[in-house]
């Protein structure tokens, strides 16, 4: 019996140990993962890496996961200390680099190169050039203002580590847009403005704030669009100032502030469609929107869908739109100070407005609605003095466009 017994536990260890050996899983797996050697998808079931294989490159790029073949930095770049423990580098200049392709090592001297200093590689007009491309290492993990200013060379980044782009990191850069590593968490103040020839950005989902400016002024931009499940939850003003080739822009439903530059100063930059021509602005569906500064949408012309859920217009957050449509959600129970006001401080007028409420003419009558008295008068400063109001039954949208129906 005890020989019997020893059997069956040798035969169950057996077969638990089979069960053992893998998951039995069928994989279910995203994006290519990338280190130095190899790449690999993770499954996302039991996070065992799957499909593991050496890089294979081919014009100094992966044929399979698109990553950049290693190579020796360029020589002849000028560096100099990161900071003052003298453990690290920054690069500052091309030198005496002649390369058409420029490589920034990950390290120089047997230290690490961490940033590239503001102006680094601003294009000399003067001095006879060949670069096509600069290729950014993984060490590097800030890039000083206008570091590329004039450029109109490719900028790729091999296996990026970077979480920020610094403020005017790509001001006044002319190449293609970059394309945004999705380690990026912050997108800074005028990070990618001035740009003359960028058509388009993909904002990854790792952002998690855009701030003032960011894509102001680039005179060819057409579409600035988020990846699926996007985590962005703060966008600053003025982030398309001057972009006249915009026409649409949807914002993604994880955001949930849209920031002013300067709440208390009147600043026709702080709107953020200013010049960009007519606009259809959207939010996505699920918007988590809790707040719009002051003078968010100035100058905005065009059509403001708000989103459902949305329920206090904040103080001027509407405030000098020229013109505007504006879709209210019913869900909105109180309009502050210049909530909805047109009027146009420089000029001292009001333009007419059309607000289009997807409530009941009793709803929108017990919304709350903030007035000032001055000298023994009360005005009605929340809207505008020639805003017309429709709601439900009144209005439908035509091709996309709200408009009056007709008596």
């Amino acid at each position: 019996m005890k020989k019997f017994l020893t059997a069956l536990t040798l035969v169950s260890v057996l077969v638990l140990g089979t069960s053992f050996a893998g998951c039995g899983c069928e994989h279910v797996t995203g994006e290519w993962q990338i280190d130095d050697n190899n790449h690999y998808k993770v499954c996302s079931i039991c996070g065992e890496n799957v499909d593991v294989a050496s890089h294979s490159y081919e014009e100094g790029e992966c044929t399979v996961c698109g990553k950049l073949e290693p190579i020796a930095g360029s020589l002849g770049l000028t560096y100099s200390y990161y900071d003052y423990t003298n453990t690290s580098y920054k690069v500052t200049g091309l030198g005496t680099c002649e390369d058409a392709v420029v490589s920034i090592p990950a390290e120089f001297a047997g230290k690490p190169v961490v940033a590239i200093a503001n102006n680094a590689f601003v294009r000399d007009y003067h001095k006879a050039e060949n670069v096509t491309k600069f290729i950014i290492p993984s060490s590097v993990k800030e890039i000083g203002a206008y570091a590329f200013q004039y450029r109109q060379s490719e900028v790729v980044f091999d296996n990026p580590t970077i979480t920020e782009i610094g403020k005017d990191a790509f001001a006044q850069f002319n190449g293609p847009a970059i394309t945004i590593p999705n380690t990026v968490e912050r997108i800074c103040d005028s990070a990618f403005s001035l740009n003359g020839n960028a058509i388009s950005y993909v904002i990854p989902n790792s952002v998690k704030v855009i701030e003032t400016y960011a894509f102001g002024n680039c005179s060819k931009l057409q579409s600035v669009t988020f990846e699926d499940n996007a985590q962005v939850e703060e966008i600053g003003c003025n982030i398309f100032n001057d972009c006249e080739n915009m026409s649409t822009f949807e914002i993604p439903a994880s955001v949930k502030r849209l920031t002013c530059h300067d709440q208390y100063y009147l600043n026709n930059d702080n709107g953020s469609f200013e010049d960009a021509g007519e606009m259809i602005i959207t939010f996505e569906e699920g918007s988590q929107l809790e707040f719009i500064g002051h003078y968010w949408f100035l100058a905005t012309e065009g059509t403001i869908f708000l989103p459902e859920g949305y329920t206090v217009i904040d103080d001027r957050a509407l405030y000098g739109t020229v013109g505007a449509n504006i879709v209210v959600p019913a869900t909105v129970t109180e309009i502050k100070e210049g909530g909805l006001s047109s009027y146009d401080a420089y000029y001292n007028v009001f333009y007419p407005q059309k607000v289009f409420f997807m409530g009941t003419r009793t709803q929108w009558e017990a919304i709350t609605v903030v007035t000032t008295e001055y000298a023994g008068i009360t005005y009605n400063k929340s809207l505008g003095e020639l805003t017309t109001v429709y709601c439900a039954g009144e209005w439908s949208l035509v091709d996309g466009v709200p408009t009056p129906n007709a008596n």
